[in-house]
């Protein structure tokens, strides 16, 4: 229900009536300058805080301005340096997914599909202008039409300094925060993929996938994975399941989401920017409000194009779920590929300098699995501490000697291949040494990573994956750089020979 206010304005935005309340502000139907109803959200003077809180405000605001879809309220417009400071969002008339389950019962068939195609569908915008959302929740998913729109995206980043004293509340809502948030980890897209999927329970059920109860005991269940799936409807129970995992390298993406559902995908890409410019930091913090600066008026909602949605026929089995496909999975498989090139390159050039880098390699990546599932093993028992960072590095020796002896094992299998090929190429009946290098390369690639005990190696490659940036540009770079090492070992051997150092000779 909104309530009356009295006659106001917040900059240019005449406020009509409060239409909701939470942590970080309160939520107003007004109307802009050019006659067209917005949603202004006045933000409570801790949340933005001081000069470096409005500069981060101001930052945020730009990003956000570059996500447009159906299924976002955008970011029209604000001024994180007035005296009030506050958002201007595009409104959405319409109750939110809490309200419609609590008043009329859990959703279920085209309108539970519908909710949750659309609703993955609005993260793929977010997650595609480096946006998190962090607090995915139902009381943050408005219901226009029946079609899910989302709400407050980007702006829960504000709250990184708040603590769980003020209402219960820290980046997110217990019960739809992932385990790594709980166990302290970063946040990511995978995240976001958890609280998705979390929504979509509250809204096939009723209730969170991790139960009711105090806060600690719901935040205890998620920690350790324990979510029930029983009165889910069974064609949503895979995506879920997947979604829901505790590892966030396993869970789906938002994309993949997207296709498993069958979702339209059409006019999801982000639109440029909108041309109303954020105010400017004032150079001298004056004591009165500063005066509003001159700008255009924020395009109005109707403007926004508006794409249909169609959902996939529920229960169809002819789509091929994806979600057993790790998130990223492409873009390992692709650098594992330009690892393997350039160690063929490393054996073609220098045999042994090769494999010994291999075996170094594998033990590392061998020594990371032991220790990342080390530390999430202590936090699961007893809680996430500041100090699990340090006692991680000081038992880092204590983790290796534990993969030692499955290094070694993988050590021999890898210099029996490759000595065996050597031989070949050097002794065997007109085989020819660069063809035999180059096959044993190949073979020497593949024992590395699915020779005898390399499972280890393979999750700390995982892990390593994850921690990459995001950004299509880092990739491309790191890409770049492994092939231009493997391209130089392989001219350098063409100019002086292969190097069978620190050998002696072949």
């Amino acid at each position: 229900m909104s309530a009356p206010v009295s006659t106001r304005t917040v900059g240019p935005y005449r406020l009509i009536a409060q239409i909701g309340e939470g942590g970080m502000g309160v939520v107003y139907l007004a109307d802009a300058p050019n006659g067209s109803r917005v949603a202004v959200k006045v933000l409570r003077p801790g949340v933005v805080g001081d000069a470096h809180g409005r500069s981060r405000l101001a930052r945020e605001v730009t990003s956000l301005r570059r996500v447009r879809s159906p299924r976002i309220a955008e970011v029209y417009d604000a001024d994180p340096w007035g005296e009030t400071p506050y958002v201007v969002t595009r409104f959405v008339a319409g109750p939110s997914l809490r309200e419609v389950v609590g008043s009329r019962g859990s959703l279920t068939g085209a309108d539970l599909h519908r909710v949750a195609g659309g609703l993955a569908e609005a993260l793929v915008v977010v997650h595609r202008a480096d946006v998190l959302h962090r607090d995915v929740k139902p009381s943050n998913v408005l219901l226009e039409a029946g079609d899910p729109v989302l709400i407050d995206f980007g702006l829960a980043q504000l709250s990184d300094d708040m603590t769980l004293t003020q209402a219960g509340w820290l980046l997110g809502t217990p019960g739809y925060l992932a385990p790594e948030i709980l166990y302290g980890e970063g946040p990511t897209p995978a995240a976001d993929v958890h609280a998705w999927a979390a929504t979509v329970v509250f809204a096939a059920t009723g209730s969170g996938p991790y139960g009711s109860g105090p806060a600690m005991a719901v935040m205890d269940r998620a920690r350790r994975g324990e979510f029930d799936l029983s009165v889910v409807p069974s064609p949503m129970v895979p995506v879920l399941t997947a979604a829901l995992r505790m590892d966030p390298a396993n869970r789906p993406t938002a994309r993949q989401v997207v296709e498993w559902l069958g979702v339209s995908a059409r006019g999801i890409v982000p639109a440029p920017a909108p041309t109303v410019i954020p105010r400017q930091p004032p150079a001298v913090a004056p004591q009165p409000a500063p005066a509003i600066a001159p700008r255009q008026t924020p395009p109005s909602p109707a403007q926004a194009p508006v794409v249909p949605f169609r959902a996939a026929p529920v229960g169809s089995t002819a789509l091929t779920p994806l979600v057993d496909a790790y998130p990223g999975r492409l873009r390992r498989v692709v650098l594992w590929l330009c690892v393997s090139f350039l160690l063929l390159a490393g054996v073609v050039a220098a045999p042994v300098v090769a494999v010994v880098w291999a075996v170094l390699l594998g033990w590392a990546l061998r020594t990371l699995a032991v220790a990342t599932s080390s530390v999430r093993e202590w936090r699961q028992s007893r809680g996430p501490r500041r100090r699990d960072t340090m006692l991680c590095v000081l038992a880092l020796p204590w983790f290796a000697a534990r993969r030692l002896v499955a290094s070694l094992v993988n050590a021999a299998c890898l210099l029996a291949v490759a000595g065996g090929f050597v031989a070949l190429g050097r002794f065997g009946p007109a085989v020819g040494e660069r063809p035999a290098l180059v096959v044993a390369g190949l073979v020497v690639a593949a024992v590395s990573w699915w020779g005898p005990l390399t499972r280890d190696v393979r999750r700390g490659a995982a892990h390593v994956t994850s921690s990459l940036p995001r950004s299509g540009l880092a990739l491309a770079v790191v890409l770049v750089l492994l092939l231009g090492v493997a391209c130089g070992l392989l001219a350098l051997q063409q100019v002086v020979g292969t190097s069978y150092l620190p050998l002696s000779s072949r």
